[in-house]
């Protein structure tokens, strides 16, 4: 009789009350989540899944949504547009959304520099990063993964992290900064979307639709839908790679007896890693597989018994390193800074003390990379490690050929990594990307409207501002007029931003080094970013870098027309860099007679000039033009009109 009174309350609970409100369990993609931020001022469309047919409600600032999922089990709600705020909850069905937040979305895309995290900066900017916490500030880094078998409905596991002082070791450093001003000029909550992968392509953020044209690209998405190809091809290579280390340490006579910090090495050839003879063999062939360094120093100057930094700058390729005679650490690829921890007690006060280094080489030439800190540092106290050191050659081994980084491959991020995130409003994209389509530049010409175009429409918004950031300079500089894949890549940027609508240009000579492609001064590549992104999604008159407009000859001279960004045009000591083509197609460097408010005047140094370059090098050096606001003029590739002006 109870049983039977218990049914019959529950079945009237059932029928008494709106079937709407008895829901499943719905599943959301992993962006929306707890710690999100909605970007304000525009519809929302939020998505997910659940079984079909299953009648869904969305609940959020005291309002609720509803829909109906359809017979794949997939259901949209588009919220109206929202005014900034936050933290909110939202809750679909029986899933809570706690710390929601409405402000500012960026995408942050690209490849190494965009990702590169604030723990690679931290040195330069170690005091505003530690003291800074904002809960209205958050990152969303996806991770990497890569498909070829089409777009993706989901995310793989990632979260929305609020910036601490511990999270902000992980966020992008040019997001991080970002993030940072725009949260101090809107005063809105910022979501940053970290969305980058190191050695990226441009093609590898398409989607196939977009490669229609490209029959090679079509062709390599082809045979990369076949798993078995890319296993057989992973597989393959991840034995020859293991053969090669294992021939490498089976003929190095150092392995397991020349890290000792005792061991002997008064044959050992006293030499500088900088210089790059050690690196070759008698006939100038470059010797691939492993070379032993030492350094001995005393130790005296600092409190051995502290735990003290070694800095040893970047080294190509790997390395492990010892003190005397301890594992101290390694580094697989060539790129980091290395920056090895020395416990304490390790160094010895008034003995001798010796940093012992296994440098390996896959490919390419090995080297110590010039002008980067190589010392023991303890607070304000250094042990430089520079001058010369003790060498001894390991093994040589034959070049290790390159591994096929299918990530990289036509289609692959964009399918797991971009197709997720569509319909999810943003307020722009930052695109920092080129360093790896430097090859050809024509074709990048023609890749990047593609993915500005798609990317666009997978958003939903068809004139969402995008901002590319050009390429710093990079590498040795060079006296004479030269080709530059890196100078082309900027020009084609440079290019697009004036062609398509509501794109703009961060111009970034000035923050790059000539020996590290990740250069640290992420700070003012941000601040450059911001003037961009302020103009085009916020209508703001703010100050940007020169770009030039117009040449024209009058008589021996060559006048260039600027936009100055809304600041006078300036330069400081003698002003270089530009260069005019005769017809013969060879360029040669033009002297600067004059620089105006808006124009640089050139004595030509050809007759019948065809055209000028700006800054056309992979580093051009200094000293830059730029306006009176301290931002660089573009690089650029101009026509010079063959008509003179009437005075």
């Amino acid at each position: 009789m109870k049983k039977l009174f218990l049914f019959a309350i529950l079945s009237l609970f059932f029928w008494t009350h709106d079937p709407v409100d008895v829901q499943a369990r719905v599943r959301l993609p992993q962006h929306i989540a707890s710690g999100m931020v909605l970007q304000r001022g525009q519809p929302l469309t939020l998505h997910g899944r659940g079984d079909a047919g299953e009648n869904i409600v969305l609940a959020f600032r005291g309002k609720k949504y509803r829909a109906t999922t359809d017979a794949q089990g997939l259901w949209q709600i588009t919220l109206p547009a929202q005014k900034p705020g936050g933290p909110y909850t939202m809750r679909v069905n029986d899933t809570t959304l706690t710390d929601v937040w409405v402000g500012d979305v960026i995408l942050c895309a690209g490849q190494s520099n965009m990702e590169l995290p604030v723990s690679r900066v931290v040195d330069l900017f170690a005091e505003e990063v530690s003291n800074y916490e904002n809960a209205a500030i958050r990152q969303l880094r996806i991770p990497t993964t890569y498909t070829f078998e089409g777009p993706q409905n989901d995310l793989p596991t990632c979260r929305w992290v609020a910036l601490t002082p511990e999270s902000a070791m992980h966020f992008s450093a040019l997001g991080y900064f970002l993030a940072r001003q725009l949260h101090e000029r809107t005063g809105v909550p910022v979501g940053i979307i970290n969305n980058a992968v190191g050695g990226s392509t441009v093609e590898s953020w398409l989607d196939e639709a977009s490669l229609h044209d490209y029959p090679s690209m079509r062709n390599t998405l082809y045979l990369n839908r076949d798993e078995a190809y890319v296993q057989s091809v992973v597989k393959s290579e991840r034995l020859r790679r293991c053969l090669w280390v294992e021939a490498l340490n089976r003929e190095d006579p150092g392995c397991g007896r020349w890290s000792a910090g005792e061991s002997d090495d008064s044959d050992w050839t006293r030499c500088s890693p900088f210089d790059p003879s050690w690196a070759r063999d008698a006939d100038g062939r470059v010797l691939n597989g492993s070379t032993w360094w030492r350094h001995h120093f005393d130790a005296s100057s600092i409190d051995t018994a502290q735990a003290s930094l070694l800095r040893l700058g970047c080294l190509v390729d790997a390395d492990s390193v010892f003190v005397n005679g301890r594992f101290v650490g390694t580094t697989s690829y060539q790129y980091p800074p290395r920056k090895y921890t020395v416990p304490a007690g390790l160094l010895r006060r008034n003995v001798d003390n010796v940093v012992s280094v296994r440098l390996l080489s896959y490919s390419g030439t090995p080297a110590f990379v010039p002008d980067k800190p190589y010392r023991i540092e303890q607070g304000e106290k250094a042990i430089p490690l520079d001058g010369e050191w003790l060498f001894r050659r390991g093994a040589v081994m034959p070049p290790l050929p390159g591994e096929t980084f299918f990530m990289w491959q036509p289609t692959a991020l964009y399918n797991s990594m971009m197709a997720p995130l569509a319909s999810y409003g943003v307020r722009a994209v930052v695109w920092y990307q080129g360093e790896s389509n430097t090859d050809d530049t024509r074709r990048y010409a023609e890749l990047l409207p593609l993915l500005i175009g798609r990317w666009r429409t997978l958003l939903g918004n068809d004139g969402l501002p995008f901002i590319v950031v050009q390429l710093p300079e990079f590498m040795a500089e060079r006296s004479y007029p030269s080709e530059s894949g890196w100078a082309a890549m900027r020009e084609v940027q440079r290019r697009i931003s004036l062609d398509l609508p509501d794109v703009g240009l961060a111009v970034t000579l000035g923050t790059g080094e000539w020996n590290d492609i990740h250069p640290l001064d992420k700070k003012t590549v941000a601040d450059r970013v911001a003037r961009q992104l302020f103009r085009l999604a916020y209508g703001e008159n703010v100050t940007t870098a020169p770009m030039v407009e117009g040449a024209c000859c009058q008589g021996d001279t060559i006048v260039l027309q600027f936009d100055n960004g809304g600041s006078p045009l300036f330069y400081e000591d003698s002003l270089r860099g530009f260069s005019v083509q005769g017809k013969d197609g060879c360029h040669a460097w033009a002297r600067v007679l004059a620089v105006g408010d808006d124009t640089v005047t050139l004595l030509s140094p050809v007759d019948n000039p065809r055209r000028v370059r700006y800054a056309w090098a992979d580093n051009p050096g200094k000293p830059l033009l730029r306006n009176k606001e301290g931002l660089p003029a573009s690089p650029f590739e101009i026509e010079i009109d063959s008509e003179t002006p009437t005075p």
